[in-house]
C-alpha cells in the first residue's frame, strides 16, 4: 500500500514541479514522407480503420505494466473491463494477490478513482480528468476511448480530422498526419504507432507503439511521454474480446470515512 501512495505521489510531484531539460521532440522533427493517397483512396483506408476499431464491443485484458520515470522504476498489473456504450473499470493491482490498490470506474457521465491505501475517492464528469488521476500523467485519449486504444485502434474523432493519408515508399504502410498526429498503419490498417503533438507549439505530448499477438489483438502497448520522460510498457497476460460483461461491473462503492473530492 506505501508503495502505492509514493509512486503516485512521486509521479504527480514529477509531472507537476519538473523542469525539462532536454530535447523535446516536434511535428517539424518527423519528415512528410511517401505519396499522397487520392481523397477517395484515404476515405476507403479512414472508413475500413473505423470500421476495425468498432469491431470489439467488449473486452476483458490483465496485463503487467512496468512505468519508469526519472530512474524510478514501478510494476503493477491493470485490469481492464471495456463495454462499448457501457463503461471502463481499470484495477490496479499488485504483482501477486487480487486486491485492488486503486479503481477507476467510468460510465457516460460520471467517473470514480478510488485510492483504498489514502482512503480517498475522486468523483469527475466523464472525460480526461479520471486516467490523469489514475495514472499521474494526461492522456489525448477519454476514459470512453480506452478499449478502442487497447484493441489497436485510434477514435473515430481522429480519424474524422482534417488529415493526410500518405503510402509509404514500399507501398506498405499507410500513415495519417496532421498538425496534431502523425500516425502509421500495416497493410491491415492496424497501429503501428502514433505520436500526438501540441498544436500550440508543435511539442511532441504521447508517442505510442503497439505489438501484436497471432489473433492480431495488441500484445504490448509502450507510451512515452518526452516532456517528464515517462515510459509505461503494458503486456497482456489475459484477454477476452466480445464476451459478456456482468452486471455491476460498472458500479463502485466508496466506503465510510473517506475523503471524497468532487470536480464538476
Amino acid at each position: 500500500m506505501i508503495r502505492l501512495l509514493s509512486s503516485r505521489l512521486y509521479l504527480l510531484i514529477l509531472v507537476s514541479f519538473f523542469t525539462a531539460c532536454h530535447h523535446i521532440p516536434k511535428i517539424s522533427d518527423y519528415p512528410i514522407e511517401g505519396d499522397l493517397l487520392l481523397p477517395h483512396d484515404a476515405e476507403k483506408v479512414s472508413t475500413d480503420i473505423a470500421r476495425k476499431g468498432n469491431q470489439i464491443e467488449s473486452l476483458r485484458m490483465l496485463s503487467r505494466c512496468e512505468l519508469s520515470a526519472d530512474k524510478t522504476h514501478f510494476a503493477y498489473r491493470y485490469a481492464f473491463v471495456v463495454e462499448r456504450r457501457k463503461g471502463l473499470r481499470i484495477e490496479q493491482l499488485p504483482l501477486s494477490g487480487f486486491y485492488a490498490l486503486a479503481t477507476l470506474v467510468s460510465t457516460d457521465n460520471k467517473t470514480t478513482v478510488v485510492f483504498p491505501s489514502e482512503k480517498q475517492a475522486y468523483i469527475f464528469l466523464a472525460g480526461t480528468d479520471g486516467l490523469k488521476t489514475l495514472l499521474g500523467f494526461s492522456l489525448p485519449f477519454t476514459e470512453a476511448d480506452i478499449g478502442i486504444v487497447l484493441a489497436g485502434n485510434l477514435p473515430e474523432r481522429f480519424l474524422n480530422q482534417t488529415n493526410e493519408y500518405r503510402l509509404s515508399k514500399n507501398s506498405v504502410a499507410v500513415t495519417l498526419r496532421n498538425e496534431e498526429l502523425i500516425a502509421t498503419f500495416s497493410p491491415e490498417h492496424q497501429i503501428q504507432e502514433a505520436h500526438f503533438f501540441s498544436p500550440a507549439d508543435g511539442n511532441e505530448l504521447i508517442a505510442l507503439h503497439f505489438e501484436y499477438d497471432e489473433e492480431r489483438l495488441p500484445v504490448l502497448l509502450s507510451l512515452y511521454v518526452p516532456e517528464y520522460q515517462v515510459t509505461l510498457n503494458c503486456r497482456a497476460l489475459q484477454r477476452g474480446t466480445n464476451i459478456p460483461i456482468k452486471e455491476g461491473v460498472f458500479t463502485v462503492n466508496i466506503p465510510g470515512g473517506y475523503a471524497i473530492r468532487r470536480s464538476n
